[in-house]
């Protein structure tokens, strides 16, 4: 028979260890930190907001600006598609292997960290102070399409094979980064709104990690607490 691709190649030790929850939910508390942190910063604070202006300056279309498409704008564009389409990916990965819990543990994380992104865009308030900050859209943090890439980037490193998880956690990276450079660039958001999309993507996946580690550990007979290198690859 033809080894398992999905399989590790190291030896099974016998009997799988219990998942340590915490870890994963401590991670999540501090992705929910983050956006709180992120938010009284550069939002709620006049100082923040000067300081992110300055940056979003160096982008923001000047008036008499020719506008045409651009590469940022071709990525943008496509960007839901190729998200949509790697999520869809990861999802069917788990479904063919029958591992239905970690299919729908992701599929809940994806959806939960794209509603949490519109609840929080049109929930929270940007205040106006008089700091020369022009206040033209209100409150845009966090964004839309940073989240459902970094969502897409997270279903990657999830379902992807244990031996390919350092891949999945490169393209996923590179994704997210374009896409939010993208939408930075195109002076659609400022900074902060993609730092908080990221954080509240990763938030969800930390909820859902646990049920596919441990049916990892079930498959593999292996320990379901989190491994060195798996420790790695979420914090980065």
């Amino acid at each position: 028979m033809h080894p398992d691709p999905f399989e590790s190649a190291h030896p099974a030790p016998a009997g799988p260890r219990p998942t340590r929850w915490w870890l994963w939910l401590l991670g999540a508390l501090l992705c929910a930190l983050a956006v709180v942190a992120v938010f009284q910063t550069f939002v709620r604070s006049s100082t923040g907001q000067v300081l992110e202006y300055r940056a979003f300056q160096a982008v923001e279309p000047a008036p008499g600006d020719a506008f045409g498409p651009s590469p940022a704008t071709t990525a943008l564009t496509y960007a839901p598609y190729v998200a949509l389409g790697c999520a869809a990916l990861g999802v069917a990965v788990q479904l063919s292997r029958r591992r239905w819990q970690s299919a729908v543990a992701v599929v809940a994380a994806a959806v939960g960290a794209n509603v949490t992104t519109q609840v929080l865009k049109h929930g929270l308030e940007r205040p106006y102070f008089d700091n020369g900050v022009p206040y033209v859209v209100g409150n845009s943090l966090p964004s839309g399409h940073t989240t459902l890439a970094a969502t897409a980037a997270a279903v990657l490193l999830l379902t992807a094979p244990v031996r390919w998880r350092p891949l999945a956690a490169l393209v996923g990276a590179v994704l997210t980064g374009v896409i939010s450079s993208a939408a930075f660039l195109e002076a659609w958001h400022r900074p902060s709104d993609m730092v908080a999309a990221v954080a509240v993507a990763a938030g969800w996946a930390f909820l859902a990690a646990p049920f596919v580690q441990r049916e990892d550990g079930i498959d593999r007979g292996q320990t379901a607490s989190p491994t060195a290198c798996e420790v790695v690859l979420w914090a980065a």
